[in-house]
This record gives C-alpha cells, sequence and structure tokens, in this order.
C-alpha cells in the first residue's frame, strides 16, 4: 500500500505496510479470540519491523501446520512472548533469570492471566528451558473459527 505512494520499494515502504497491518488487526477484531492464521499474519508483521531494526541479527523460522492455522488463539499472544525473546535473547540469560518472567514482566504476565481468564486455570503458559534456550508453551483449547465461538 505505501509502495502506491511512494513508487518505490524500500525500508520506509515496508516499515509502513507492517505498521498498517498491525494496526488492522488491533482495530478490526472485536473479539477476544482470532485465529492462529490471523495472529500469525500479526507476529509476522511485528517480527518484519523488529527484522528491519535488527538486520541480520535476527532470523526467524515459523514452523506452523496449516491445519492449525484455523484453530482460535487468544488476540495478542505470540507478540509479547516474541518482544521477550527478542528483548532478552539478545542476553546471555541463566536459566534463573527466566524463572521468574511469568511473574515480572508485564507482557508475559498478561497473557498468561488472558488465557487463564477466558480458557479456565488449566490453560496458559508454561516456560522451561532447554539445550539451545527456552521453550515457551502455550496451552488453549482447540477451538476451530467454524464452531461459531465468540468469546
Amino acid at each position: 500500500m505505501a509502495m502506491a505512494y511512494t513508487k518505490t520499494d524500500n525500508t520506509f515502504t515496508k516499515a509502513i505496510d507492517m505498521l498498517s497491518t498491525m494496526m488492522r488487526y488491533m482495530k478490526g477484531v472485536d473479539y477476544n479470540v482470532v485465529t492462529i492464521q490471523k495472529e500469525l499474519e500479526y507476529s509476522k508483521a511485528y517480527i518484519g519491523l523488529e527484522q528491519l531494526r535488527f538486520g541480520n541479527k535476527l532470523k526467524v523460522s515459523w514452523e506452523v501446520p496449516v491445519e492449525l492455522e484455523e484453530y482460535e488463539i487468544v488476540k495478542v499472544t505470540l507478540q509479547p512472548i516474541l518482544e521477550n525473546c527478542i528483548r532478552h535473547g539478545f542476553k546471555n540469560m541463566k536459566s534463573e533469570e527466566v524463572r521468574p518472567l511469568i511473574g515480572q514482566k508485564i507482557g508475559i504476565r498478561n497473557v498468561d492471566e488472558r488465557i487463564r481468564m477466558i480458557f479456565g486455570t488449566e490453560y496458559g503458559l508454561h516456560i522451561e528451558e532447554t539445550e539451545t534456550g527456552f521453550c515457551v508453551a502455550i496451552r488453549i483449547p482447540a477451538i476451530r473459527e467454524e464452531m461459531g465461538v465468540n468469546l
């Protein structure tokens, strides 16, 4: 869209397109849940902006099975997790520094609380250390968009 105005594809137009995608997402849905596909589109726009900022230092691989994209997730679940990964991932964090992330980091705590509030206390985030870093597991019920659940 921005390219139509500037007649060139550059960093500025890419940034405007990604910001536009993010703003439409935040404004466009009145429900607490969206499809994983929509959440991924928003998250990819966010990562695109961060890649403009960090360049080749930030590489992201998306491995989401297509059949999962129609399932629903709490809106803006991934972005705070991705933001924490970027913000803290470039530091050499020790495992004891990560344990309190759910309790102390506002975005992560907010996501965990919203998942629990919408789906129940058996759902939420779980962070654990792996050999190569950390794994954030998002536990939510399997609800498909066609089920018509508007939470």
